[in-house]
């Protein structure tokens, strides 16, 4: 028989989880972070100015007669410099518990290289799909990329997610 058997009950679980809980809270030890998102163009949206052209890959430099400024036909299009796409970026706020010390890391596993400039992030299975489409993340006025895919943890249920984020 096992001696540790007995000691994740119910009750010492849902400690764990009220304990987590608390720190997660908007009143516990969160900070506002800004996730960025792209869409499938890698943060750029088609031109709406001209018509894009889909075998060159650029602007087909004709107006597409409902953008906001309009250009004569063979001119660049003066909203994508004839690039036919435009840069842009979804951002939202989100509320995450940000450990800045590796010393106090939860769940290194196999990431191996945790130098200077990673972060880790934890927050609640929710955000889950958020973190998954976030190219970068903003905490601090600093700029992290993703550092691996975010992992599931909690005590015998996934109800948390940590996330490691990079500055270099």
């Amino acid at each position: 028989m096992n001696p540790f058997s007995n000691i994740l009950t119910a009750e010492f679980k849902q400690l764990f989880n009220d304990a987590i809980d608390a720190i997660l809270a908007d009143s516990g030890l969160t900070t506002s972070c800004i996730l960025k998102y792209g869409n499938e163009f890698n943060g750029e949206d088609l031109c709406n100015n001209c018509i894009f052209d889909t075998i060159s890959r650029v602007s087909s430099s004709i107006y597409n007669g409902t953008g906001p400024s309009s250009f004569p036909e063979g001119g660049v299009c003066p909203v994508c410099l004839g690039m036919g796409m435009t840069k842009t970026t979804k951002e939202e706020t989100v509320k995450l518990a940000v450990i800045m010390d590796s010393k106090s890391f939860i769940n290194v596993g196999d990431i191996a290289m945790v130098g200077n400039g990673v972060i880790q992030t934890i927050c609640r299975i929710d955000l889950l799909s958020k973190i998954k489409n976030a190219r970068t993340l903003t905490f601090s006025n600093r700029e992290y990329n993703r550092a691996g895919e975010p992992q599931t943890c909690g005590l015998a249920e996934h109800q948390y997610v940590i996330t490691f984020w990079s500055n270099t």
